[in-house]
């Protein structure tokens, strides 16, 4: 490294070095910010999951996402030919929507992050961008068995 280039990055760590106290030396200040770099968590590797069912034939319940560690949903449609069903949404062990399709249409007129609507005589429900730090389920139940048009999803996981 160039002196030039030393000089650099000495002028852009100017205003982080003036935080510190005057008598402290640059030697201190490395090992300061070595202690606290081992007490910030790594970031974590991203897997991308996907989840992409056709036709499936639910009885009772059915677990769509079922993820052990940190994460975040990114979108999550069911495609019903039947308004009978609920959708239970469970992160970090706290249940965040345990909702029938009927409700879940009152409350996507007022909610950016989630949809619910018939098209076409199929019942759609549609959730996005919800993050979990630990676990997460996803499962969907019926009240009488049904054949699922669509149970597609992805969502990012931290490992």
């Amino acid at each position: 490294m160039s002196d030039q280039e030393i000089l650099k990055r000495l002028e852009r760590l100017k205003p982080i070095l003036d935080l510190f106290p005057k008598e402290m030396d640059i030697v201190e200040i490395e090992e300061m910010a070595r202690e606290i770099a081992k007490k910030i968590p790594r970031l974590r590797e991203t897997i991308t999951r996907t989840l992409d069912l056709k036709n499936v034939r639910v009885e009772g319940t059915f677990n769509i996402i079922n993820s052990k560690v940190g994460g975040k949903l990114k979108e999550l449609v069911v495609r019903s030919p039947s308004p009978k069903f609920s959708l239970y949404i469970l992160a970090d062990g706290i249940p965040r929507i345990t909702r029938s399709y009927t409700e879940l249409t009152s409350i996507s007129q007022h909610s950016e992050l989630l949809d619910a609507y018939e098209e076409n005589g199929n019942y759609i429900v549609r959730l996005k961008d919800l993050n979990w730090l630990q676990n997460f389920m996803a499962t969907i139940s019926v009240e009488e068995p049904t054949t699922f048009n669509n149970i597609w999803s992805i969502w990012d996981e931290y490992v």
